[in-house]
């Protein structure tokens, strides 16, 4: 039985979500302000990169806002980390993207979807995260790769494509058999 619906302060994980989505800004954030600083990155890039975490902060701010509401369906609650799944994966696609494709180091933050999926112990909501994190993954990396094609070669691409995204069915996987299926001992 998935844990969210068996969950009695299903408010409070949403908060505790929330709060962790938070600090995901803050860190990230300070990771920008590093790059700009250092001039890692160019300054077009660095911009685009402070909109975009702009705009997930402002996503992540209206879950908080509708998380409050009290006395809610668990459907609702659902709906709200769906959203959170979705706004991690949009906004993780766009930094592998802005971090020149399949060169980016960023795919590790997929990690944070699958693990927010995980808490709804159901084994479709894990396993479509993953696929949707993989998926999002590969159309980074080839969106960044039509647009820069001497960045890089078409086997390497194809093959970091496939690596990742089963990769990150794994975890998830993995997460869920950690998180799932050791509860059943």
């Amino acid at each position: 039985m998935p844990l969210l619906s068996k969950h009695k302060k299903f408010p409070n994980l949403l908060r505790q979500l929330n709060i962790i989505s938070f600090c995901f800004i803050i860190f990230f954030s300070i990771f920008l302000g590093v790059n700009q600083a250092w001039k890692l990155q160019t300054p077009d890039v660095i911009k685009n990169q402070w909109i975009a975490l702009l705009i997930t902060a402002t996503l992540f701010l209206i879950i908080l806002i509708l998380s409050l509401k009290k006395k809610a369906s668990h459907g609702y609650y659902y709906s709200l980390v769906f959203s959170q799944i979705v706004t991690y994966t949009a906004f993780i696609s766009y930094i592998i993207y802005a971090q020149r494709g399949m060169a980016s180091s960023a795919i590790i933050l997929y990690v944070i979807p699958i693990l927010i999926a995980a808490l709804t112990r159901a084994s479709w909501v894990v396993i479509t995260t993953s696929v949707l994190a993989g998926a999002s993954y590969s159309l980074s990396a080839y969106k960044y790769f039509a647009d820069f094609p001497s960045e890089g070669y078409k086997a390497e691409l194809y093959g970091q494509m496939l690596f990742y995204f089963l990769i990150l069915i794994l975890i998830g996987r993995l997460v869920h058999i950690a998180l799932v299926e050791n509860n059943k001992y």
